[in-house]
C-alpha cells in the first residue's frame, strides 16, 4: 500500500464519528469523511454507560474542552454502579480503586479489613461514600466540587454523543455526509470504492468499517 493521505470511514456513529475525530486530530494532514447510511436493524441504546477511560480520552489526549462537552452532551456524572443482590445487602462497583488500595499505617488492602455485615460496603472507600450519602464529588473549603482525574466517568443519551461527536470532527475538519451504499467495489487489494444508492462512486486510500453488525466492508 502506498502512501495514505485519504481515509474513508463507514458508519456514522459514535464509534465511526470517535475514530474520525482521532485521526483528524493526531493525523490533521489526513483528509477524513465519514460516511452515514442507515441502520435499520441494528438496536440502538439510549445510553451509554462509560469507564473513566473516556473522559481522560477524550478532554486529555483530544483535547476537547470539558465545558463544551457539558454544555452539548450534557452527560450524568458516574462515579460506580450500586448492585443490590447477594449475601449483602448492597456492592458498590465503583470508577476508582477501592478494596485493592493499601493504606500506609495497615498492614494488609483494604478489602482484608471489609466485614461481612449486611452494610459493610457502605463507606470503603471515598466513591462509595459518596454513593450512599447521595453525592458525586468531595467539597473544596469554598464549596467548588474537587474533580480529580481517573476517578470519574459519564452516563450519556447516545442521540446526545453523536451528535457532540459530529459536531467536534467537523470543527476538526471531517467530512461528514449521508448515503447508502448499494455496492462495494473489489480491486487486487481489497475495497477499491463504494458505490451509492445515487450512482455516486466514493474512493479512498483505506476504508475503515464503523457500520456495527451489518459490517458492510468486512
Amino acid at each position: 500500500m502506498g502512501m495514505v493521505s485519504k481515509i474513508l470511514i463507514v458508519g456514522g456513529d459514535c464509534a465511526g464519528l470517535l475514530a474520525a475525530l482521532n485521526l483528524k486530530t493526531k493525523l490533521p494532514e489526513l483528509a477524513v469523511q465519514v460516511l452515514r447510511h442507515p441502520i435499520e436493524d441494528d438496536f440502538q441504546p439510549a445510553g451509554q454507560a462509560t469507564t473513566v477511560e473516556f473522559p481522560n480520552h477524550i478532554h486529555h489526549e483530544l483535547g476537547v474542552p470539558s465545558l463544551d462537552f457539558l454544555k452539548l452532551a450534557r452527560p450524568i456524572w458516574r462515579i460506580g454502579t450500586r448492585y443490590q443482590w447477594g449475601p449483602r445487602a448492597f456492592f458498590d462497583h465503583t470508577t476508582e480503586f477501592q478494596i485493592d488500595t493499601r493504606y500506609a499505617l495497615l498492614g494488609r488492602e483494604t478489602g482484608y479489613y471489609v466485614g461481612q455485615g449486611p452494610n459493610d460496603f457502605e463507606a470503603i472507600g471515598p466513591a462509595s461514600a459518596n454513593i450512599s450519602a447521595g453525592k458525586v464529588f468531595v467539597r473544596e473549603k469554598d464549596g467548588t466540587p474537587r474533580i480529580d482525574r481517573n476517578r470519574y466517568a459519564y452516563h450519556i443519551e447516545s442521540s446526545r454523543l453523536r451528535e457532540f461527536l459530529a459536531q467536534a470532527a467537523h470543527r476538526r475538519g471531517v467530512e461528514v455526509r449521508d448515503g447508502r451504499v448499494v455496492e462495494v467495489l473489489r480491486g487486487d487489494s481489497g475495497v477499491a470504492g463504494l458505490r451509492l444508492e445515487n450512482g455516486q462512486i466514493l474512493m479512498a486510500d483505506l476504508y475503515i468499517d464503523a457500520g456495527g453488525s451489518q459490517s458492510l466492508l468486512l
